[in-house]
């Protein structure tokens, strides 16, 4: 659903609010610099009409001429007018201060809360959305909040202000002129109105090519590997290209529509300053006002339709803001899939039995990666996952962590549903080592540290060694104070294994999660760590996905999975002497080393 300017307003009263007391001293500052504007003709008009033409001489303007003399009238007049335009420029720079100032809270608090919020949506929501496109909306489209108070709103606030207060000493002058000079409003106002609707249509146009921008780039430096080693480069460019002439055609059109409104609105506003030009002069030679009587009529004018033209742009400009922040309260409004309850249980000590009962699940509706799926892990059980690409076996992870629930059935923990306690309670009791371990720019100690702060440094060199990542780690230039470049992309598979491993150690969780840990690895140090493992699951509930069947042949039980459903549970053995699907998975296994072998004796 599509939400006008009024509803994005009332949304962000929010971020406005905290900062009342700034925004009441930019509203302070911009009624002086209004005062100033509208006083700044007068200086003008008292010499032209004291001295000049020596009619309707104010009686002030009368005494201060004959005690000091006409000359230093004059100077003095010529003085207030270049303080007012000097106090004024001072007002401007206090201005522009407490605006970005203000601005920029307001939108590190827009973007603070767009970041946290996509912390807590889930996993399925960030598989379906574009990186891309998130990061201009935390990066870009919050910006616009700053853009419309700022640049937009209160411009147009203090436009309005102008305009009656102008407006209202017009209608004093000479009340015909003043009624003139309104003539073109209704015009003014039709042009906005249609105008500001193609702008809202073209602006979002002009988003969503910009996004697409983003996107392109990031999926093409995170693919960067794939696209040189397929030679790739030139096709990637040309989509980019393509990407960036859409963006720039549709910023371009919304920059047209933009410019066609300003010339419309300046040919308006100059006929009604042409049409009261003529008619003040016939005013002057009739006697009806003084020559300083036109020149301020003719300045306010200038400065009447100027604040016209300034409501007018701010209305098509925040149309563009409008469309940014719709962006990001689109993101805003969306619930996160996995949620607490409202009021979840405390989660005791646990055992650390973990149970799936009858759980069917799927990414899409109508679509189950599993189906009807049920076993238990005991505490201190170590229970393998094996099964052909596809399966779900990887998928049982991600409703262990709770990263979504599922459709039918329930995940237990020691027999109660996982969904009874907090969420953070039950990740807290957990551990999940994945296939491509993420890693952050940052130093090898905040990297095994992250999520457990108060680890000591001896305590992470001893998980680094229990992981085999001891010796590779010092081998760096900074040691474990070395920072990983590029989110640890310098660093080989097996080595990024071996620090997601570490990492597991140092959590010390009471179920662990492996989603194939080793799979980087050569024989000799996948056998020292699985050394470790052993000796560290001892007590602790482990569920390890593998397709390594030699890695899953040391489990207690072996979960074969196919086509989304528990085909068989059992031991090694006895799932061999069963003959059913692991059996052919373990032949299947088998057969590319046999027939190497094969074909080496017969070279």
């Amino acid at each position: 659903m599509k939400h006008g300017m009024m509803h994005i307003l009332k949304r962000l009263l929010p971020y406005v609010r905290p900062h009342g007391g700034r925004l009441a001293l930019l509203l302070g500052l911009a009624l002086g610099q209004m005062g100033l504007q509208m006083l700044r003709p007068w200086p003008v008009k008292w010499a032209i009409d004291g001295m000049i033409e020596q009619k309707n001489v104010p009686g002030w303007l009368t005494w201060l001429i004959q005690q000091t003399g006409q000359t230093t009238a004059l100077v003095l007049l010529a003085a207030s007018f270049v303080a007012m335009i000097a106090l004024s420029g001072l007002l401007s720079i206090l201005t522009l201060y407490h605006g970005v100032k203000l601005g920029h809270a307001m939108v590190g608090s827009l973007r603070s809360t767009l970041y946290e919020h996509l912390q807590k949506l889930s996993i399925c929501f960030h598989k379906k959305q574009a990186m891309g496109d998130l990061i201009k909306r935390v990066a870009v489209d919050t910006f616009s909040i700053q853009s419309l108070v700022n640049n937009q709103g209160m411009p147009t606030v203090i436009a309005c202000l102008m305009i009656v207060s102008m407006l209202t000493i017009m209608f004093w002058m000479h009340w015909l002129m003043a009624l003139l000079s309104m003539a073109v409003v209704p015009l003014l106002s039709l042009t906005i109105l249609r105008i500001s609707r193609r702008v809202e249509k073209d602006a979002s146009e002009a988003q969503e090519a910009d996004s697409k921008v983003y996107q392109t780039v990031q999926e093409g430096l995170a693919a960067i590997a794939l696209v040189q080693a397929t030679n790739q480069e030139s096709h990637q460019v040309r989509g980019f290209q393509s990407a960036s002439d859409r963006g720039l055609k549709a910023n371009l059109r919304l920059y047209m529509t933009q410019g066609r409104f300003s010339f419309i609105v300046e040919f308006i506003t100059g006929l009604g300053t042409a049409s009261l030009l003529f008619v003040g002069v016939r005013a002057v030679q009739s006697g009806q006002l003084t020559t300083g009587d036109l020149w301020v009529f003719l300045a306010y004018l200038a400065s009447l339709y100027g604040p016209v033209n300034t409501i007018a742009q701010n209305i098509t400009w925040g149309q563009a803001s409008v469309v940014a922040l719709r962006r990001v309260f689109e993101v805003l409004d969306k619930q996160p899939d996995v949620q607490d309850r409202t009021h979840p249980a405390p989660l005791p000590r646990i055992a650390g039995e973990l149970s799936f009962e009858n759980i069917t699940f799927g990414y899409e509706p109508n679509r189950p990666v599993l189906k009807n799926v049920s076993f238990k892990v005991s505490p201190g059980e170590k229970i393998a996952v094996v099964g052909s690409t596809g399966s779900g076996k990887t998928t049982l992870l991600g409703l262990a962590m709770r990263f979504f629930d599922p459709q039918q059935g329930r995940v237990l923990l020691d027999g109660r549903d996982i969904r009874d306690f907090r969420l953070s309670d039950v990740r807290s009791q957990m551990t999940l080592v994945l296939q491509d371990p993420v890693l952050l720019a940052a130093s090898v100690y905040e990297n095994l540290r992250f999520g457990m702060p108060d680890r000591t440094d001896q305590e992470v060199m001893d998980a680094a060694r229990k992981a085999c990542a001891h010796d590779f780690v010092s081998s760096l230039p900074e040691h474990y104070s070395t920072v990983l470049a590029q989110a640890g992309t310098t660093l080989s598979g097996g080595q990024r294994q071996r620090l997601g491993i570490a990492r597991a150690f140092l959590r010390n969780a009471p179920i662990v999660l492996l989603d194939e840990p080793t799979s980087a690895l050569d024989a000799s140090t996948e056998s020292l760590i699985m050394g470790s493992l052993a000796s560290y699951l001892r007590a602790r509930t482990c569920l390890i996905v593998t397709h390594r069947l030699l890695l899953a042949r040391q489990a207690d039980q072996i979960v074969v999975m196919h086509e989304g459903t528990v085909a068989e549970i059992g031991s090694h053995e006895r799932l061999l002497r069963k003959g059913g699907v692991y059996a052919q998975l373990w032949e299947d296994a088998q057969r590319p080393a046999v027939e190497t072998v094969g074909s080496s004796e017969m070279d």
